[in-house]
């Protein structure tokens, strides 16, 4: 590497993040060369690439992580003292 790049490297380094960003849109690239660098996907196309469907039983929602001997007055209970401890430490 020669030491004009590595100048430049350091310099980019130097760079804020939106600084950075506007360095690559004035590269003088032609779009074709980026390909879809700087498209972002539809919402369709990110819910198909991660297998996501909607949700039609509200039984698909459902947990099983509460404990069966707790009543929702001891979560609540619980969940206050939880509350408390936390703006007391802060």
């Amino acid at each position: 590497m020669t030491q004009k790049v590595q100048q430049l490297i350091e310099a980019f380094d130097k760079l804020s993040p939106i600084e950075r960003i506007e360095f690559a849109q004035s590269l003088p690239l032609r779009p074709e060369q980026l390909g879809d660098f700087w498209k972002s996907p539809s919402l369709e196309d990110l819910a198909r690439q991660q297998n996501i469907h909607a949700v039609c039983d509200l039984d698909e929602l459902a947990g099983d992580f509460w404990p069966e001997d707790e009543t929702t007055e001891q979560f609540l209970t619980f969940l206050y003292q939880q509350r408390q401890e936390d703006i007391q430490s802060q």
